[in-house]
């Protein structure tokens, strides 16, 4: 059950049980500007679980900001913190990183993009497998339907490729809202959908 919870905690915050091994340098912190509109400080959600192969359990994402423009963002379960990540948002695109610094940070998602455009990052598992995850515009203007409510979003899909023999292949869409971020993420042992959000 615990690789399920790792998939589920990857998926909601792209990277965040995974540490960087690829800096990204097409940004620097000048450049950086917050244009999200759920990246803040303060804000709350709650994802409810549906059981597809597996019993689980509702997530908690918290975002703290640590410095400006550097966002914390602890996922976690009623039980326990699943993984904690740093976020930073420049304009179109949010950076995620392991520290607080943003050392060595990578793409983690595109806010905005013509479909069909692709990028990829490298991670490595705690246990030492490299992992690349390769995440795709798919559509836009989808309409996604949750406990919280309707929302239209932009699709993405992401292949996660283990270096782990015994790790299949993953694939993952995730559906996002220019206001609320993550409404609803799907895949073979993963399936959340937005319950509420404080803002």
């Amino acid at each position: 059950m615990k690789k399920h919870f790792l998939i589920a905690s990857f998926v909601l915050l792209t990277l965040t049980t995974l540490n960087s091994c690829k800096k990204d340098s097409a940004s620097t912190d000048s450049d950086c500007v917050n244009t999200t509109q759920w990246i803040k400080d303060g804000h709350k959600f709650s994802y409810k679980n549906f059981p597809l192969l597996f019993p689980g359990d509702s997530v908690f994402l918290e975002i703290k900001e640590v410095s400006p423009n550097v966002f914390q963002s602890i996922n976690k379960t009623s039980l326990y913190t699943l993984s904690s990540s740093y976020i930073q948002p420049c304009g179109n695109i949010a950076y995620e990183s392991t520290v607080s610094s943003m050392a060595n940070k990578q793409i983690s998602l595109k806010l905005d993009g013509d479909i069909g455009e692709s990028w990829a990052v490298s991670a490595q598992s705690g246990q030492g497998y490299g992992a690349t995850l390769t995440t795709t515009i798919k559509e836009k203007n989808v309409m996604v339907t949750v406990p919280a409510g309707t929302f239209a979003c932009i699709k993405y899909t992401t292949v996660v490729v283990s270096s782990n023999p015994s790790t299949p292949t993953t694939s993952v869409d995730s559906y996002y809202n220019s206001k609320y971020g993550l409404i609803k993420i799907i895949g073979l042992y993963v399936h959340y959908e937005l319950a509420k959000a404080n803002y």
